[in-house]
């Protein structure tokens, strides 16, 4: 089996899974290249998970363009060369 590469995304998750995701990462497994965490218990206040969740996807969102954007530039065109 291929190994899978997480090292290109950015991770959206539970902060009850802030443990477990740091101790893998140190691992090498996965390699994102960020992990945002929501508050922990948000379970209880569905306003407020849903909120947290949307502020850091669109954190994440702007990290993984930002780092798009800079690869692209990085890589000009065979013209260029």
């Amino acid at each position: 089996m291929e190994n899978q590469s997480f090292s290109d995304i950015a991770v959206v998750a539970c902060g009850t899974l802030t443990m477990e995701l740091s101790h893998l990462g140190e691992s090498g497994f996965p390699d994102a290249r960020h992990i945002f965490f929501t508050v922990l218990g948000l379970h209880e206040t569905l306003r407020e998970l849903e909120k947290q969740l949307i502020q850091r996807i669109q954190t994440a969102r702007s990290k993984i363009d930002e780092a798009i954007e800079e690869a692209m530039l990085a890589h000009k065109p065979l013209s260029e060369k």
